[in-house]
């Protein structure tokens, strides 16, 4: 019979707890019932992502309580959404970016009226600012809770940000979203 080390099981043990650890940061969502075509995982502590779905919508509901975190969605190829919407619970939106792997849209949006919304795209030719009515640009839309005229830093309301289409095809159905808030 062989014997291991004591040296090298205990350096085993401290790395199979330290994944363990690692790994009991990252929290997968379940999709809503019946909808099998979506999973996300965030990594942050106080981030929470609830996936609302309907034949060709999903709506990916972001929360977080540091204001700074990220997810990972997975969408099945095969039954891609007409249109994904990311629903975003922030106080203010300093930067959101969506990567699909082979572009990185990023968006802000101004602090003080008249909140204007800047996107950058960012692919193999580069970066350039995109605008709106540009076919990649991303309807961002601020929405209040009881329907008032909306104020940054948003108290009771959140940001609709409307994905192109061309974002995501069967060749990229998995985005990395990163946010910040103004107000972490």
């Amino acid at each position: 019979m062989m014997r291991i080390p004591t040296k090298i099981r205990f350096g085993a043990v401290l790395l199979g707890l330290g994944v363990m650890a690692l790994l009991a940061g990252c929290r997968p969502v379940q999709p809503a019932a019946g909808d099998t075509t979506a999973s996300v995982v965030t990594t942050g502590a106080g981030d929470s992502v609830n996936l609302l779905g309907s034949d060709d919508m999903l709506v990916v509901e972001i929360s977080s309580e540091r204001g700074i975190g990220n997810a990972s969605l997975a969408l099945d190829p095969a039954a891609l959404p007409e249109t994904l919407l990311l629903r975003l619970h922030l106080h203010g939106l300093e930067q959101l970016t969506v990567d699909n792997g082979a572009q990185q849209m990023a968006i802000a949006v101004a602090s003080s009226p008249p909140y204007a919304v800047t996107q950058t795209l960012t692919g193999t030719e580069g970066s350039q600012p995109l605008q709106e009515g540009d076919d990649l640009w991303a309807a961002v839309t601020l929405v209040t809770d009881d329907g008032s005229a909306p104020a940054i830093p948003l108290q009771d309301g959140y940001f609709d940000v409307l994905l192109p289409a061309g974002l995501v095809d069967a060749g990229h159905a998995s985005l990395e979203i990163a946010w910040v808030d103004f107000y972490r």
